[in-house]
């Protein structure tokens, strides 16, 4: 390992279920790159979003904070000033900062969040695009098409944002790698409505994509939902060749032996299962993430972990590899030591939803709190869900008002309201920090200073 501090390629796609990966044992999904960096790597296989909402989950991710401190509990909604930034705290530590793709935490602008280099999707894609003969891009521009949720655009792959994403990202690699780099890309796909390009869009048979049961085989549209686990499989596919392609730059710029690559998504993705569809609804369709590291100096190659683990982990887990401080109100606590076999985990993971557009038995507030073997699901104007994960993994039969389930109930709610006890804003300045060192004054003017 190199005394250099490690430059770190963090991947995050945008709602990926975990069961849609090869690595994570789905028999049928091609996702041979994803798959290369979990058999040189480590897979947590028990990750799990505080907020299955793309803005608010990824704060969480660069914050390290539960929702209930750093405050974004639905898209759109800025991020507090004086909140902990991954980038920000890299930068100041020595780091380069990029970030590339479709980002969606506010404010939009990189300077603010510690970005030296800002590299929007919005703003490149259609342009690159259009410079290849292609000027409607749905779904990223141009007039919505198909009428529902899934289908094909008849523009060629090479013309897609996923293949923008991957060349942007490789052209900021290459322009960072004589120092270290902190590169967060925010890919976009396989977000829905359910559309690919060609091949993707033919590249899975309906009949062959596997359907869990909690989805029914009774609905009037269920082939229309083997059609649409087709076309995501299919999207997913497309993300992993732009993956490997950025893997491949890794290699090829030789830097892989001193370069942090992990690979997850914000949240997953419904898809019909339990009647619902996008995410926001904390069961494990969406709420548990694919999550995949390789760092130098790991004890092992193709490691899988079954620890209890949060999104508001991978902050302190970064900071720790790069040699960086935590910053003040971080939440999460770092990976390695259960990675490295001296943690087995988290007793308990925590997941938090303030909005959602679903149907009444799934009400806009809810909060999850899940265990290795039971999972609560608390919804005060809707029905409360409690599964026994160990005898039904796909969470099907809801024991909250069975008897004898009375003991582990009370056991979960507590927890629950412990957690929210300590989930506070825990950077909120203070009156009584003591004396007027240079730091606090910063923190204070950090926090008072607008967003923008």
């Amino acid at each position: 390992m190199s005394d250099r501090p490690p430059n770190i390629v963090l991947y995050i796609t945008d709602e990926h279920r975990c069961d849609c990966v090869g690595a994570y044992g789905n028999p049928v999904i091609r996702t041979p790159n994803i798959d290369r960096l979990a058999a040189s790597g480590v897979r947590l296989n028990n990750l799990f979003s505080q907020f299955p909402l793309c803005g608010p989950s990824r704060t969480c991710f660069t914050t390290g904070q539960y929702p209930q401190a750093h405050g974004v509990h639905f898209n759109g909604v800025p991020l507090r000033p004086h909140s902990p930034r991954i980038p920000r705290t890299l930068r100041d530590h020595g780091y380069a900062t990029a970030q590339v793709g479709m980002f969606n935490i506010e404010p939009r602008v990189g300077e603010v969040h510690g970005y030296d280099i800002f590299r929007h999707q919005p703003a490149e894609y259609p342009k690159w695009a259009a410079e290849r003969g292609v000027t409607d891009t749905y779904p990223y521009g141009g007039e919505p098409r198909p009428d529902g949720y899934y289908g094909r655009v008849d523009y060629p792959a090479e013309a897609h944002a996923a293949h923008w994403v991957a060349e942007a990202s490789i052209e900021t690699m290459e322009q960072l790698a004589d120092r270290p780099f902190f590169l967060e890309i925010n890919e976009r796909y396989p977000h829905l409505p359910y559309v690919a390009p060609p091949p993707y869009d033919t590249m899975y048979d309906p009949d062959e994509v596997p359907i869990a049961p909690s989805v029914s085989r009774d609905r009037e549209d269920f082939r229309a939902i083997q059609e649409m686990h087709a076309i995501y499989y299919g999207m997913i596919s497309l993300v992993d060749d732009a993956f490997g392609r950025i893997l491949d730059a890794v290699d090829r710029l030789g830097l892989t032996d001193n370069t942090v690559v992990i690979f997850t998504a914000d949240h997953g993705d419904m898809l019909g299962h339990h009647d619902l569809w996008s995410k926001w609804a904390l069961y494990d369709d969406d709420a548990n993430l694919p999550f995949i590291i390789r760092y130098p100096g790991q004890p092992a190659q193709g490691v899988a972990i079954d620890g209890l683990a949060e999104e508001i982990d991978l902050a302190p887990t970064l900071y720790e590899l790069a040699g960086a401080p935590v910053p003040r109100g971080v939440q999460g606590a770092s990976l390695i030591p259960m990675i490295e076999g001296r943690s087995q985990g988290k007793d308990a993971v925590f997941g938090y939803q303030s909005y959602g557009e679903y149907p009444a038995r799934i009400r806009p507030r809810r909060q999850m709190v899940r265990t290795r073997d039971w999972k609560l699901i608390h919804m005060p104007e809707g029905e409360n869900l409690l599964f026994d994960l160990k005898n039904d993994p796909y969470e099907m039969d809801n024991r909250y008002d069975d008897p004898a389930c009375a003991d582990i109930l009370r056991e979960l709610k507590d927890r629950l309201l412990l957690w929210h006890l300590d989930a506070i804003d825990t950077t909120a300045p203070s009156l009584f920090i003591p004396g007027q060192t240079e730091e606090a004054k910063a923190w204070i003017k950090r926090y008072i200073d607008p967003v923008t």
